[in-house]
């Protein structure tokens, strides 16, 4: 929470829904991790062209279809993301275009449970909203094909590593 809140409400939101959501995910990687890597799938939707506001470097490019960020390298090991780079490469890449660490590396969820060395990894998948949204609405069939993909990817890094 980086705005500024009165006095209260900050720690009060903090409390209510940030530290049980980051308690439930480092239990949860926690539990995993004793039967093999622990990989947590951050995945996010971005829009199409980066407002100039917010991203100068990208001032008016498009973006790729997809965004592996591996937050170059620190929040998954060299295992895990050759693994799942594999696995994307073949299940996605060939139909989408895609950027590895660009727009995005990752940030917080990556930097805080990206622990590769306690065997606890995050890699954060951006999906460029113009592969479901059409004339402003979700394409729900596109949605579910996207959640397949994104399924067998994982099925398939997961099935690598063991």
């Amino acid at each position: 929470l980086t705005q500024n809140y009165p006095s209260g409400i900050r720690e009060g939101l903090l409390e209510k829904f940030y530290d049980p959501f980051y308690a439930m995910i480092e239990y949860d990687m926690r539990r995993i991790r004793q039967d093999g890597p622990a990989i947590l799938l951050n995945a996010h939707s971005y829009k199409p062209v980066a407002p100039a506001s917010v991203r100068k470097r990208e001032k008016g490019k498009e973006r790729p279809d997809f965004n592996v960020g591996i937050l170059g390298g620190e929040s998954a090991s060299e295992e895990v993301v050759e693994a799942f780079i594999t696995a994307f490469k073949d299940i996605i890449a060939e139909k989408y275009s895609s950027g590895l660490d660009w727009p995005y590396r990752g940030k917080q969820i990556s930097e805080y449970f990206g622990r590769p060395e306690e065997n606890m990894h995050v890699i954060q998948l951006e999906v460029n909203e113009r592969l479901y949204v059409k004339d402003g609405h979700k394409d729900e069939d596109m949605v579910s094909m996207l959640n397949f993909m994104i399924s067998r990817v994982m099925d398939r890094t997961l099935s690598d590593l063991s």
